[in-house]
């Protein structure tokens, strides 16, 4: 399952000058369609989804689809709409970046990486999750109000959280060694840092002003605990502030491709379709067939390990990349020349929305970024139907 680390390409967008012709670059993952395909066909749309404030300067792309997912079923197995949910029935996208950090928790490198899987979060609130914090409880406006007016991040959070993460750096291996049991070792830690103390409760007012508290936050052994513990209070954990998979116990996380090679999954033959198939790899015509057997279902799907780099031949990518499929359809010019688009709803906020066609993109070339890799769709799936599904 491949573990996306966004931290270069947000870098990448959020620094683009405010006077350029356009907000966002191109990525060949996503290119809408050309205007002479006018002719439309097989709409498949998922439109009974919350609204998720996007990743920021944060690289948790993954767990923003995540909580579109999940927050979904719960709209669907309701009977209600997600467009009028509240904050408090939302799944919070940092209440679902603390469980995915098996690839770094055992290490001590300060490294500024947050990446992990949406996959991972469906599993986690599917099968193990006691419920989740919920966007009420854990959001820019409750834990860094300063920052809470850009859904889409910009220049100043982004450095903000280049500053959060140079503290962090600078100050965790001190933090490691200072003696817990020495009140006057723990007072001398927190006066010596008092600047970056003042830094941080300025930019997170709920941290404690208090010494023992202090270190405790220098201590976390990743950059990731460290800035979960900023952005989800101890009290998100409380019942009352929780958001639950109302289906948990009914559903399976789906995946598609399954490892091995497998192609039982919705939409699939179960056999080999001519295309140069790997064990462990899909390919185009299946993955349109799942996804569109999907949708059907009015459920969405992640979408993950989409390359963003620009050149990726005979190399591993560096820049991946989560997103939400919500929508299918057929596009034809007047020469009766078509191709498939789908919907994807991505977590750099509503800018990259409306300036890109909506999340309208052409399939082919979003699909392709994958390269077909296994587990590279994911979704929630009636336990009924689990028979025709690798679940996991």
């Amino acid at each position: 399952m491949k573990r996306v680390n966004t931290l270069a390409i947000l870098a990448f967008i959020l620094l683009i000058p405010p006077e350029a012709s356009a907000q966002y670059p191109s990525f060949a993952a996503f290119t809408p369609p050309s205007k002479e395909y006018v002719v439309q066909s097989d709409l498949i749309e998922v439109t009974n989804l919350p609204k998720v404030p996007a990743q920021g300067g944060r690289g948790i792309c993954y767990a923003a689809s995540a909580a579109v997912v999940l927050t979904a079923e719960n709209c669907l197995k309701l009977h209600e709409d997600c467009t009028r949910y509240t904050p408090d029935k939302i799944f919070s996208p940092y209440g679902l970046v603390k469980p995915f950090g098996e690839e770094d928790s055992r290490s001590h490198e300060p490294l500024a990486d947050e990446g992990g899987s949406a996959i991972n979060a469906l599993n986690y609130a599917a099968y193990d999750a006691f419920g989740n914090p919920s966007l009420e409880c854990s959001s820019k406006d409750k834990t860094m109000p300063d920052f809470a007016t850009s859904d889409d991040g910009g220049i100043r959070e982004y450095t903000m959280w280049n500053q959060v993460y140079n503290i962090y750096k600078n100050l965790t291996n001190t933090a490691q060694k200072t003696d817990f049991n020495c009140q006057a070792c723990i007072e001398d830690f927190f006066n010596t840092h008092q600047t970056e103390f003042s830094t941080l409760k300025k930019i997170f007012p709920n941290i404690k002003e208090q010494s023992v508290s202090f270190l405790r936050l220098m201590r976390e052994p990743t950059y990731r605990d460290f800035v979960v513990k900023l952005t989800v209070p101890i009290k998100c954990h409380r019942v009352a502030n929780k958001v639950w998979l109302e289906n948990a116990g009914k559903v399976d996380v789906a995946v598609y491709p399954p490892a091995g090679g497998d192609t039982t999954t919705p939409g699939s033959s179960g056999k080999e379709t001519g295309q140069n198939k790997k064990p462990g790899h899909g390919n185009y015509k299946e993955a349109i067939a799942v996804i569109k057997t999907v949708l059907n279902s009015g459920r969405p799907l992640v979408l993950e390990g989409i390359c963003l780099d620009k050149n990726t031949k005979g190399k591993k990518c560096l820049v991946l990349h989560t997103v939400v499929i919500s929508g299918s359809k057929t596009l034809c010019d007047k020469k009766n020349q078509c191709l498939d688009v789908l919907k994807v709803i991505n977590s750099w906020g509503d800018s990259w929305q409306k300036e890109v066609n909506d999340g309208w993109v052409q399939a082919k070339p979003l699909l392709d970024s994958t390269h077909y890799a296994e587990y590279m769709m994911g979704w929630l799936s009636d336990k009924a139907q689990a028979g025709q599904e690798d679940s996991r």
